[in-house]
């Protein structure tokens, strides 16, 4: 068997890491950084947690806090206009995907200029970028060690992927403390995203066997403990387990990619807004019903990673556990599987799905055009 997988990462994790930020700053050699967060992590006061260890520490930072839940270039560019001038050395991401992403973009800016649409693809990131430094606060997306970053483009209401080794974060902090008070939404939907990146990775057209056993040991950890971590995410042993099941996904889809159900979610969070993990978390299961019949096996060692008992049952019998166990773990966490229920009455599915169909990459199932309208139909 031939097959490749690369990667490059570096993670601590730990109870009250978090603080240690300024330390770790300046063992990279940094000594002024851009810091990167959200308003709601202002807001609850849990961004202070890294603003006062770079104090500490003696780092001198300026500071970005409006980052939107899907970033957009014009912003980010803006930021870098704003600071590019201030002797920026590396980029802290301090957040969910949208801060983290949001910082590997400004770090794109820094090094190569220009308009980040110039950087969308594969390829296109031809002088790297600035160090970046990753701090999950949520267990969803795995930002804090892929290599790429999805950023909306805001003239053509399309998601981009900045994608390039070199914006591998050169240091990610995992700290449990930091999900303590997660709002349980945003605790629900990264959670399945997290989950859709390792089925989505386990069935990729890409998978091979260091991959796919990532892949499931990512799906070990987050299946058993999605629940309990949304009912209680001050449970930092629960929420620990997340995170490192959300990290081992992200560092697996470097490298197999995703399929229809971030196509999808892609565009539908272009177009509409929508939040990344709640596009992902509503067309999961229809995709995984529509997938089925390219990979029956492996739906079987899903089914068991779910809690639930294959044997003895046949393929599509599983299948249907399966799908339906995704409805139901839905509904458990409060998440809609129709676009009626978030009053998205009026869904271009036509729209959609043009979009989409450039960003199925590596689905287990060959997907047209009228498949991935068929699959909106369905969420409608």
């Amino acid at each position: 068997m031939t097959f490749e997988f690369r990667t490059s990462i570096n993670v601590k994790c730990g109870n009250g890491i978090v603080d240690s930020l300024g330390t770790e700053v300046l063992k990279l050699g940094h000594n002024r950084v851009l810091f990167v967060t959200d308003p709601g992590l202002v807001k609850a006061d849990i961004s202070a947690r890294g603003t006062d260890s770079l104090k500490a520490a003696g780092v001198e930072f300026e500071v970005y806090d409006t980052i939107e839940p899907n970033p957009r270039d014009n912003s980010l560019e803006a930021v870098w206009e704003r600071v590019k001038d201030q002797n920026i050395e590396a980029i802290v991401g301090f957040g969910g995907g949208s801060a983290m992403d949001g910082a590997k973009a400004i770090a794109v800016l820094a090094r190569n200029g220009g308009r980040l649409s110039a950087y969308d693809g594969p390829g296109k990131i031809t002088n790297g970028a600035l160090p970046v430094i990753a701090i999950p606060t949520t267990a969803g997306t795995g930002s804090e060690v892929t290599s790429n970053a999805a950023i909306t483009d805001a003239a053509r209401h399309q998601k981009m992927s900045l994608r390039s080794p070199s914006i591998i974060p050169s240091l990610a902090l995992l700290d449990p403390d930091l999900l303590a008070t997660l709002p349980v939404k945003i605790a629900a939907e990264s959670s399945m995203d997290a989950i859709t990146h390792g089925f989505e990775s386990y069935i990729s057209n890409r998978a091979n066997t260091l991959s796919e056993g990532l892949s499931v040991q990512s799906l070990e950890y987050l299946c058993p403990n999605i629940r309990p971590f949304v009912a209680n995410r001050a449970d930092s042993v629960v929420a620990k387990k997340m995170l490192v099941g959300s990290m081992f996904a992200g560092t697996v889809i470097g490298n197999t990619g995703t399929g229809n159900v971030h196509a999808l979610a892609r565009a539908l969070g272009g177009i509409y807004d929508l939040p990344h993990g709640l596009a992902c978390s509503m067309m999961f299961p229809y995709v995984a019903r529509f997938n089925f019949i390219a990979c029956p096996g492996k739906y079987k060692v899903f089914a068991r990673l779910l809690g639930l008992q294959p044997d003895g049952r046949s393929d599509s019998a599983v299948c249907d556990m399966v799908v339906d166990e995704l409805f139901r773990l839905c509904a458990d966490l409060g998440i809609p599987t129709r676009f009626s229920e978030i009053g998205l009455d009026d869904l271009n599915i036509e729209a959609v799905s043009e979009v989409a169909i450039g960003n199925s990459g590596p689905n287990p199932r060959t997907t047209t055009r009228a498949d991935l309208e068929y699959l909106l139909r369905q969420a409608a």
